[in-house]
């Protein structure tokens, strides 16, 4: 009798999620200048390719929830830089 293995992913742990999403807030809130801004994107990008099954030739396939939390730290991103801007 086979067993089928589960494909398990510590990343995909809502835990998981839930504490890189606060991350990715922290990392939002203390930018200061545009190279903090650059990296909080790069960071926000690899929250996303993380939290993605790699479908190739550079496509990704995600759930809503990850896509949600996703367009939520990029609109706070977007208000920092409008913020840092008319500072």
């Amino acid at each position: 009798m086979q067993r089928s293995m589960l494909k398990f992913s510590p990343w995909s742990s809502p835990l998981f999620i839930r504490d890189a999403y606060k991350k990715a807030l922290k990392v939002i809130d203390s930018c200061v200048n545009e190279t903090h801004l650059k990296g909080a994107s790069n960071y926000l990008h690899n929250f996303l390719r993380l939290q993605s099954d790699d479908l190739g030739n550079g496509n990704f396939e995600t759930d809503e929830y990850i896509l949600n939390t996703y367009k939520r730290l990029k609109l706070k991103l977007d208000y920092k830089i409008i913020q840092l801007k008319d500072e």
